[in-house]
Parts: C-alpha cells; structure tokens; sequence
C-alpha cells in the first residue's frame, strides 16, 4: 500500500522530468537545425518586397535626386516597415509555438534520433544541402509542368468544343409527331337518328 501511495506522490515529478527533457530535447534539435533560419530568409524577402515598394514609389531617380520631403518619406516608410518585420519576425514569438509542433510529432525517442543524425556527417550535409536540392526539384517540377502545358491547352480546347457541341444539341429541338389538324382528318361517320347520349 506504502509503495503505491509513493508512487501516485512522485509520479506528476516523474511526468514533469519526461516532458521537461522532451522539451530539452527539442530545444536542441531546433538548434541543430538552426530553425530560427527560416524566420530570418522570410525577413530577407519581406526586406526585398519593401525595397521594390520603395524603388516603384521613385520611379527611376536617385535618392539625390529626390527633393526634402520625399527623402523624408522614404526615411518613414524604411523605419515603420523595419519596426513592423522585426516585432512579426522576432525569434522569440516563434520558438516556443514551433517547438510545440515538434513535441505533439516526436516523441523523445524520435527525437533524439533526429539530434544523432543531424550531428552526423551526413545529417549535417543534408542540412547545407536541403535548400540547393529543394531549388533543383522546384525547378525540374517547373519544367516538367512548362512541357506539360501545350497537352493541357490542347486537351481544353477539345473539352471546350465538346462541350459547346453538346450544347447546341440541347438547344436544337427534336421533331415530334403531331396530329394532323382536324380540318385534314377525315369526318367521323353521321349515323342517323341515333341518340349520341344514349347510343340509340
């Protein structure tokens, strides 16, 4: 009985222990996979998308060639779009959500696997790997669907005749028999003195 009553004292410890070291676990390998990488390219693009907003709005000229307020309005533009990517795009907001993702998928055994091939040789090649072989099959699949194209256009083109064919013979009314007038038939006998009621 002792030994039960320990072990119901001690296990929300025990519980506790496992899910601080799965946490462990993960903040590690979200270093070895240098995650916080991802945030920092999509500031790169954010930063490049707001560069081109900035180079539509001077249309060609030189910032020398801008007059007082129009350097004054990029300076605004440039430090309000700063602030904003750097609050969006801060690291911090980031971790704990994506370690989650990671501690609802692996368990700690995974986990750690992941960790021992990520440190080794070829885990660390497939990491300064990845985004080149990512590039190099986004394009093969870009070419492939380039090729593709003409096929699809072709296969349109017959589903758009089919179907505008398929139409018009909805549309075109089909001949029905009719009865002829009743001018063109022929009169029904007249018998006389008999009673159309009755019959006689």
């Amino acid at each position: 009985m002792k030994r039960g009553l320990m072990l119901l004292l001690f296990w929300p410890v025990c519980v506790w222990a496992d899910a601080a070291s799965h946490r462990k676990a993960v903040d590690e390998l979200m270093l070895v996979l240098r995650a916080d990488g991802a945030v920092t390219t999509w500031r790169k693009q954010l930063d490049a998308q707001a560069i081109e907003v900035i180079d539509k709005a001077l249309a060609g000229k030189k910032e020398d060639q801008l007059n007082e307020a129009q350097r004054a309005a990029v300076e605004r533009f440039s430090q309000r779009a700063n602030a904003a990517l750097d609050a969006a795009l801060d690291w911090s907001r980031f971790k704990d959500p994506i370690a989650q993702i990671y501690l609802e998928n692996y368990s700690e055994g995974e986990v750690r696997d992941l960790l021992g091939f990520y440190r080794s040789a070829s885990g660390q090649k497939a990491l300064r790997q990845g985004g080149r072989i990512a590039d190099a099959v986004g394009q093969l699949l870009r070419s492939q669907i380039q090729n593709t194209l003409p096929e699809f256009q072709r296969i349109g083109q017959d589903f758009n005749q089919e179907y505008e064919q398929a139409a018009l013979a909805m549309r075109t009314p089909v001949p029905v028999k009719t009865q002829p007038p009743a001018s063109s038939r022929p009169a029904a006998p007249a018998f006389e003195g008999v009673n159309p009621k009755t019959g006689r």
